[in-house]
């Protein structure tokens, strides 16, 4: 429970943290009534400037002005490269309402004396975009990228503190720096419908609003190293890929369909809640712990495939009634809708029972994770030897599990 309000607070305060309007950003490109696209340099003082220390402060707006004028259904991109926002007060750039194609390239934004305004300085930020492309840019001092609403947005080769989609669609995170990553649900746009296109819905609450959660759906990240924590919260049919992910670990809370592939957990945690269909292929995990929560068994059917856990084999077997499973030495075996199986002999650093009655758990060394029960009856564990600290007899039940015993254990 404790583990969960601290969840639900990071999550509110982080929505309260990235509240903002759009005139709170040094640079805006938006999409007119008309069609056409407008760029405004909201705040060209001295202090923005290209990466050309030669062109002035005009041109700076001239170009912004010029390149970002045109008409809707524009096939050639507008290109917004080699800036260099240095010390602003506030946020930096913002991209909204539009559809056109537009790359930013090679920026750099460096938000200063943010204290008053959030404790998140939005570096680049997304609302209502499609067709953009972020590559080889930068938020320095703690900025982040945030992208609301949005879809076909591709952020790649960058570096920030936080990357923060929410309702994002069909989009891509690749070969980019950051401690955190973060895919979540957004509100319905039915309340940019009631209150304009331009009303940033998380700087408010409204009474009498229906408060419908929109998915995000189809995002991937790819090639990104050393990233502290990847999140999905209310997303689906996304996936992870390439990654190596230290020190926090890879947290869900009711997704649906997510797939991770070809990547490393180290120090960390799996963290999987009210989540289903989340598999992973080639995984390895180091030092790595599993965590799970749930209403009903599929909230607990987590697929391992080619996986392992501090070098030893990961054993997933589903849907095999009456498995006869003797003298492995596994990093973790699961066992999912196979009840009247035995397990007998064997050495592993946790064992999972998903849904499966009448499973027994013998004369096995289980270390680690120990054994973990749910939506199972009639299971027995005895003559074992469980190394666990967390558990007064090594065996953790969760949700719906009865008449299970556990004796003749030694617990280390």
């Amino acid at each position: 429970m404790i583990r969960w309000l601290g969840l639900f607070m990071g999550i509110i305060l982080l929505t309260t943290f990235l509240a903002t309007a759009q005139e709170d950003y040094a640079i805006v490109i938006s999409g007119g009534d008309d069609g056409r696209i407008e760029a405004e340099c909201t705040d060209c003082f001295g202090n923005i400037m290209t990466t050309s220390d030669s062109q002035a402060i005009e041109n700076v707006r001239m170009d912004l002005t010029e390149t970002g004028v045109g008409n809707e259904g524009l096939s050639v991109p507008i290109v917004i490269e080699n800036l260099n926002l240095r010390n602003l007060p506030g946020n930096g750039i913002m991209i909204a309402n539009t559809d056109a194609p537009i790359v930013l390239r090679d920026i750099t934004v460096e938000s200063l004396n943010v204290g008053d305004q959030s404790s998140l300085p939005v570096g680049i930020g997304m609302q209502n975009a499609e067709n953009v492309l972020v590559e080889n840019c930068t938020a320095l001092n703690g900025a982040l990228f945030r992208i609301v609403n949005s879809q076909n947005i591709q952020v790649r080769n960058n570096r920030a503190r936080n990357f923060y989609l929410e309702g994002v669609n069909n989009s891509t995170i690749e070969n980019c720096t950051s401690d955190c990553i973060t895919i979540k649900g957004g509100l319905s746009p039915y309340f940019y419908k009631l209150f304009g296109p331009s009303h940033d819905i998380n700087n408010e609450t409204f009474s009498g609003v229906p408060n419908t959660m929109v998915r995000s759906q189809s995002c991937i990240v790819k090639d990104c190293n050393r990233v502290k924590e990847i999140d999905f919260f209310d997303a689906e049919d996304c996936s992870v890929e390439n990654c190596r992910v230290e020190n926090v670990g890879l947290w869900m809370m009711n997704a649906n369909n997510v797939t991770f592939r070809n990547s490393t957990v180290t120090n960390a945690s799996l963290s999987m809640d009210w989540s289903k269909k989340i598999d992973f292929e080639n995984v390895t995990l180091i030092n790595s712990d599993v965590s799970l929560g749930g209403s009903v068994p599929e909230d607990y059917a987590i697929a391992f495939r080619n996986s392992t856990v501090d070098g030893k084999p990961i054993y997933y077997y589903e849907n095999q009634r009456e498995l006869k499973l003797e003298n492995l030495n596994a990093g973790h075996i699961w066992l999912v809708n196979c009840s009247g199986s035995e397990v007998n002999g064997v050495n592993a650093l946790g064992i999972f029972v998903i849904n499966s009655d009448g499973v027994a758990i013998k004369n096995s060394q289980v270390e680690g994770a120990g054994v973990n029960l749910a939506f199972s009856k009639d299971c027995v564990i005895s003559n074992n030897i469980l190394t666990d600290e967390k558990s007064k007899n090594g065996v953790f039940q969760y949700a719906v599990c009865n008449n299970n015993t556990a004796s003749s254990n030694v617990l280390i």
